[in-house]
């Protein structure tokens, strides 16, 4: 827990702020990696659902600076659908939508014992996690 910590705190020092395109061409690795798997694979968040690629070779090259992943579309398409129903659902039930940084959030919510009765009582505020950007991308075009 305490190397995840610190994985955390260092990558959000690097990336805080910035936008999503931004922290995808830093090249710095997802604080949720170790030995190149993620450790919270079953329970991952939901933006990192909707990326997935053909072949990690391809993956590799893409993180090095290298071609544009060939993705699988429908998944995407699914994935835009679902996060823009969320999305409605979050502002119909008066609640402004409110995306976090992964590492920021991970970063706040790390910092508390129980980080799940921390946010139900009001002592865990991710509002300094908050994305620059509001909502999913649009679906691929096919």
């Amino acid at each position: 827990l305490e190397e995840l910590k610190t994985r955390v705190g260092n990558l959000d020092k690097k990336t805080h702020g910035m936008r999503s395109g931004e922290r995808t061409t830093t090249r710095l690795p997802c604080a949720l990696l170790e030995d190149e798997k993620c450790i919270a694979y079953e329970d991952r968040p939901f933006s990192c659902r909707g990326a997935n690629s053909f072949d990690v070779e391809l993956c590799r090259k893409m993180l090095e600076g290298g071609k544009e992943l060939t993705t699988y579309s429908h998944q995407r398409d699914v994935w835009f659908t679902i996060g823009k129903n969320l999305t409605t659902g979050i502002e119909d039930a008066g609640q402004s939508e409110s995306l976090l940084e992964l590492t920021a959030a991970l970063k706040l919510a790390l910092e508390h014992e129980n980080p799940l009765l921390a946010w139900q009582t009001g002592a865990l505020n991710f509002a300094s996690a908050r994305c620059v950007e509001a909502r999913p991308p649009a679906p691929l075009q096919r």
